[in-house]
C-alpha cells in the first residue's frame, strides 16, 4: 500500500491562541478493510508541538443500520503542562471521520 498524507488546517478556539490557524500533517499508517480499522500519525505541525507523539485509529462499526466510528488515541505529552488533546476531536477529528466514513461507503457500498 502506498502512503497516503492529509493535511489539516483548522482554527483551534482556544482562549490563549485564539483565532490562530494551525496545521497538523497527518500520514495514514495502516488500513485494514478487513477490520475497517485505519491508522493516522501526525507528524508536523501544532500537534508535535505538544505532544512527543501522536497516532489516532478509528475502526468503523455496524450496529444495524448505523454506521459508528470508534477513536482510539494514543499520545504522549512534550511535558506536564500540555493538557489532554480532548479539544482536537470536534476541531480535526469530526472532518477525518466523514472522509473516511465517505470512503469506507463508496468502497463498500459502490
Amino acid at each position: 500500500m502506498a502512503s497516503t498524507m492529509f493535511i489539516y488546517k483548522f482554527l483551534f478556539l482556544a482562549q490563549k491562541i485564539e483565532g490562530q490557524e494551525k496545521v497538523v500533517k497527518v500520514v495514514v499508517e495502516a488500513i485494514d478493510e478487513e477490520k475497517r480499522l485505519v491508522t493516522f500519525k501526525a507528524f508536523e505541525g501544532h500537534l508535535i508541538e505538544q505532544y512527543k507523539a501522536f497516532k489516532a485509529t478509528v475502526h468503523i462499526e455496524n450496529e444495524g443500520e448505523n454506521n459508528l466510528g470508534l477513536w482510539n488515541i494514543e499520545y504522549e505529552k512534550q511535558n506536564d503542562d500540555v493538557s489532554e488533546p480532548f479539544s482536537y476531536l470536534e476541531l480535526v477529528y469530526l472532518p477525518v471521520l466523514r472522509a473516511v466514513l465517505k470512503s469506507y461507503m463508496r468502497n463498500f457500498y459502490g
